[in-house]
């Protein structure tokens, strides 16, 4: 059975940046022909709608702005539109290819005028496909993905920095540390190697919760605490939102980002929406701004129907 609809919000908050290094992206993909009814028999087997797919974006850029703009805000552009081309082109059965995707951005960032990039150092980025019940995501750099499951909090990619890698068991250059502690090593860069993205594949349930922040946010609070929250079972945008207040409350001045996505039996979808309608006269959404004094988003917190 399919969950009730989607419960899914990111929340922004500039800090100290001009320029958002940050850009995130939530999406639904649905076929291009739904089938009312037909009189050819090779239809027969598409009469029941497909299950819509949902997207999840999120990139951190590295280094300064280059004409306005960060490296990670055409590596969002172009993954989406690389998503949405090989959903629409994939046979039944069959699941998009987040490899591909990352390696077709990287390339076409590599086409870009090189002037643009000449002083970034490219940008961390995860990405997200949910076809309920089947999860798919990949990752390069360090942004975290945590996935809230039967009262569990667990980490599903890990971090791609020199100063990760360097402190694993067995590692003798520890002394590298202090210097290249937060330099990535593996990422999607105009320029360098190319990118090798951490691919993971999960079957959700109902009440599962699912996490992407920036390092910032993870830096400031703690696995515990992010479990604390989202077993409160509020909206995804409540969420968000006061896992960034805590970020800055532990003393976070960077731009940080989160992205909450519940997936909810329509039960109990139906159950909060009730509980949200007695309570929307008293309700007022939280402070928005993009200076560092609030969160910010393109969305109020609550439920938001793809």
């Amino acid at each position: 059975m399919q969950p009730g609809p989607m419960d899914w919000d990111a929340m922004h908050d500039l800090g100290s940046q001009d320029i958002p290094r940050d850009h995130y992206l939530l999406g639904t993909l649905r076929p291009a022909l739904r089938l009312q009814s037909s009189s050819l028999d090779s239809y027969e087997d598409e009469s029941q709608a497909a299950l819509p797919v949902q997207v999840i974006l999120l990139a951190c850029g590295l280094g300064p702005a280059i004409e306005h703009r960060h490296p990670s805000y055409d590596a969002v552009e172009q993954a989406a539109q690389n998503i949405a081309q090989q959903f629409h082109g994939l046979q039944p059965g069959h699941r998009v290819d987040l490899a591909t995707v990352f390696a077709a951005t990287q390339q076409r960032m590599r086409q870009l005028p090189r002037s643009r990039y000449r002083e970034a150092f490219g940008c961390s980025m995860a990405a997200a496909v949910v076809c309920w019940p089947h999860l798919q995501l990949a990752h390069a750099g360090d942004i975290r993905c945590f996935l809230y499951s039967r009262s569990r909090l667990h980490l599903l990619t890990s971090i791609h920095t020199l100063g990760a890698r360097l402190s694993q068991p067995g590692s003798d250059d520890v002394w590298a540390l202090p210097t290249w502690g937060d330099v990535l090593w593996n990422a999607i860069t105009p320029l360098g190697r190319d990118v090798e993205p951490e691919l993971v594949d999960v079957r959700l349930t109902y009440g599962d919760a699912l996490v992407l922040c920036t390092a910032p946010v993870a830096h400031t609070v703690s696995p515990r605490r992010i479990a604390t929250l989202l077993r409160e079972d509020r909206p995804a945008g409540e969420t968000a939102c006061r896992l960034l207040d805590l970020a800055k409350n532990g003393g976070c001045r960077n731009e940080a980002t989160v992205v909450v996505t519940r997936f909810r039996s329509p039960e109990r979808w139906q159950q909060m929406q009730a509980d949200l309608g007695g309570r929307a006269s008293s309700m007022r959404p939280p402070p928005r701004s993009t200076n560092g004094e609030g969160a910010s988003g393109r969305s109020q917190p609550g439920f938001n129907e793809p």
